[in-house]
């Protein structure tokens, strides 16, 4: 089975406030100190497929632009579950987990702004969210599965980007 990767820490995204040392230039040589971040492309997703023989669902992202790639991410067959109920609409009597987190964020005042699909390594892809609220903003690492499935529980869709990087590797072209 192809693993997603795992959880990690909080970090903020808001400019000098990440207790970084160094000089006034970042690593590319920007004067706030900042790193300028990957290129990211936006996609949208088409759908949770199961092909044969795998017993194990994907989750199918298109780029919105040209060259317009297609990414599947292989991922859990609960995670699948509850990315096809949320897309669908579908409501349990009892909330599945995702469910759940959705309503913490909400009691909490964070919104969910971005899925940012960030790396692959070999079947396993990185991923983060990006969040804010009255804390400010912060990025949480998470599986591609786990920020798909909160996004499609938001009340306003939710961008999903994919680091070029990870189309070039990882994306093929849609025909």
């Amino acid at each position: 089975m192809a693993d997603e990767g795992g959880q990690g820490p909080i970090e903020s995204l808001q400019s000098g406030a990440d207790g970084s040392e160094g000089g006034p230039e970042g690593e590319d040589g920007r004067q706030d100190g900042s790193v300028e971040p990957a290129p990211m492309r936006q996609t949208a997703f088409m759908e949770v497929v199961l092909e044969l023989p795998s017993t194990h669902p994907a989750v199918v992202l298109h780029e919105i632009d040209p060259p317009r790639r297609e990414l599947r991410i292989t991922i859990a067959q609960p995670e699948g579950v509850a990315i096809a109920y949320a897309w669908r609409g579908i409501t349990m009597p009892r909330p599945l987990t995702h469910d759940l987190l959705t309503t913490i964020l909400q009691r909490f005042g964070l919104q969910v702004d971005a899925v940012r699909i960030t790396g692959v390594e070999g079947p396993v892809f990185h991923a983060e969210l990006a969040l804010s609220g009255p804390s400010g903003s912060h990025t949480v690492e998470c599986r591609p599965s786990d920020a798909i499935a909160l996004a499609l529980r938001q009340p306003l869709a939710v961008p999903i980007m994919v680091a070029e990087e990870v189309l070039a590797i990882a994306g093929r072209p849609l025909a």
